[in-house]
């Protein structure tokens, strides 16, 4: 009967011990598990902090470019009344010219007659 009782505390320390063990590798994955979502965490951080700064400089750079356009439309639409301009002054001074000449004409012909 002894010997059944100490085979039953032996087991039960074994029990324990394994039990102890299983805590233990618990424990020690939980920690690896800790460290490694913090690493991942980190990483993801710092890769949308680049994705944000590139983003960002991108969004400088087509102010910028926007911003030459605009100067660049406005010069063209500048240029484009200037040459209406003066394509318009130009025909006003020939039909002024022509009314003259016609005038002249006209006047000339009343007068011989």
């Amino acid at each position: 009967m002894e010997e059944a009782e100490e085979r039953h505390q032996v087991e039960i320390k074994v029990y324990k011990q394994k039990v102890k063990h299983l805590l233990y590798e618990h424990q020690n994955n939980i920690a690896e598990l800790k460290a490694e979502s913090a690493v991942s965490l980190k990483l993801a951080q710092d890769d949308h902090k680049s994705n944000e700064q590139d983003l960002r400089k991108n969004k400088r750079s087509l102010k910028v470019e926007l911003k030459e356009q605009e100067l660049s439309h406005e010069d063209v639409v500048k240029n484009l009344k200037k040459g209406h301009d003066e394509h318009v002054t130009k025909l006003r001074q020939d039909f002024e010219r022509q009314v003259k000449e016609i005038e002249s004409k006209y006047d000339k012909k009343n007068e011989g007659a």
